[in-house]
């Protein structure tokens, strides 16, 4: 009878979540995949109190006990209720590095799943993407305590007609890098870490749930961009060595390309249509209502130009992370007089960070709309950029890619700068 009512709630509950909140899973990179028997922190963000059915939702078959605040048990009703969901009442007054989550520890010492919503209140101005409140350092200090691991999850509750989304997150070992000691100052950079986690989530479920790939208005946005460029561009796509073809690539890629007109992009996702690349956008682009919904249909990656975007390079490292390819130009901007102008560290960066190959391709011709002569499309071998992400590995990648688009340029006839 212990859990009778948990299970009576999940069992009646589910096909009413199921219909109304639509849940859609997303995850951060194939280790976030993975599940175990072990203890767990699972954390969240907090903007209805539907985030409870959705912890439930990541693990159906365990118990998760949630901390619960101390105004949920005010009365005798709510309090018997609470506690058959096997909720932890968790007392706000009292300072959290206390026997207050002694409760907890002992779930986790017993190998059970607690979770924790860091913000400690519900933050109704966080919803749709919106900003964190402070995160309390409970979670840290179980963590730290007791050497579970910290799994972070990001929702975006929305009922009715909109899909729910939610960004699974590897979990986080705090006590590898952080020890056991759990004095204010370990718990506030461990605290500060998770905080960091989490934003990366809600980047990487906005760039998601925007994409939406399954989508009938997505699959149109695909296919009428692929049948517009075929019909108005003709291409012929060469290959640097005769011993490879687009068969050879893996899908999990970085394709760095040359950049002479606006319809590079298109035509590069027309080439590569069968990996359907994530290419990076500036955000210039975004400031047009229509365009934008286009290019987040499309699974572009908004990227912007003036600024160090950590934002855009997690989405990266994540969609490579989840065997998809992402396309990149890495001269930055639009080349006016068709000449190869200095090559950023992004391409090489992305690849360094996730193993992956970078494809490189040289787009030769003007790109004309119903042009006669057409467009010659040369793709090189895929190229590795191996070892420690130092200033010097990285210049010497990113020498390499450029020599690789430059020998490209040079095979299509069009020159390039010799050594």
């Amino acid at each position: 009878m212990r859990y009778f009512m948990l299970w009576f709630v999940k069992i009646t509950g589910i096909i009413p979540f199921l219909l109304l909140y639509r849940p859609v899973r997303y995850y951060e990179n194939d280790k976030s995949r993975e599940r175990s028997d072990a203890s767990e922190i699972l954390i969240a963000n907090h903007t209805t109190m539907m985030d409870f059915a959705m912890m439930l939702f990541i693990y159906p078959l365990r118990t998760i006990r949630v901390l619960m605040a101390e105004v949920l048990f005010k009365t005798p009703l709510s309090a018997w209720f609470m506690k058959q969901l096997h909720g932890i009442k968790v007392n706000r007054d009292i300072p959290e590095n206390t026997d207050r989550l002694s409760e907890a520890i002992d779930t986790l010492v017993n190998g059970g799943i607690v979770g924790v919503f860091p913000e400690g209140r519900l933050n109704k101005g966080g919803k749709n993407y919106g900003p964190f409140y402070p995160f309390h350092s409970g979670a840290a200090y179980l963590a730290l305590k007791t050497g579970a691991k910290i799994r972070p999850v990001y929702f975006n509750v929305r009922c009715g007609f909109h899909c729910s989304g939610m960004m699974i997150g590897e979990p986080v070992d705090l006590r590898s890098a952080f020890g056991e000691t759990t004095d204010s100052a370990n718990l506030a950079n461990a605290t500060k870490l998770l905080r960091s986690k989490m934003e990366q989530l809600r980047e990487m479920l906005s760039f998601q749930s925007g994409h939406q790939k399954k989508s009938l208005f997505t699959r149109f946005t695909h296919g009428s961009a692929l049948l517009g460029m075929r019909i108005g561009f003709r291409r012929r796509v060469h290959y640097e060595s005769e011993d490879f073809t687009l068969d050879d690539i893996h899908r999990a890629s970085v394709i760095a390309c040359n950049h002479t007109g606006v319809f590079d992009p298109p035509l590069l996702y027309t080439v590569f249509r069968k990996f359907r690349p994530h290419i990076l956008a500036a955000e210039a682009l975004y400031k047009q209502p229509m365009l934008a919904i286009l290019l987040r249909r499309l699974g572009c990656i908004r990227v912007d130009r003036n600024v160090v975007d950590m934002e855009s390079f997690h989405i990266m490292t994540s969609v490579l992370q989840n065997n998809e390819c992402v396309g990149i130009f890495p001269e930055g901007k639009i080349s006016e007089n068709g000449e190869l102008a200095p090559f950023h560290p992004g391409a090489v960066l992305a690849a360094m960070a996730t193993g992956v190959d970078i494809i490189p391709v040289y787009i030769a011709g003007e790109a004309k709309v119903f042009g006669r002569k057409g467009l010659d499309i040369w793709i090189g071998r895929p190229l590795k950029v191996d070892g420690n992400m130092t200033p010097d590995n990285i210049k010497q990648g990113t020498d390499r890619l450029y020599d690789s688009i430059n020998r490209l340029k040079i095979l299509s006839g069009e020159g390039g700068k010799n050594e």
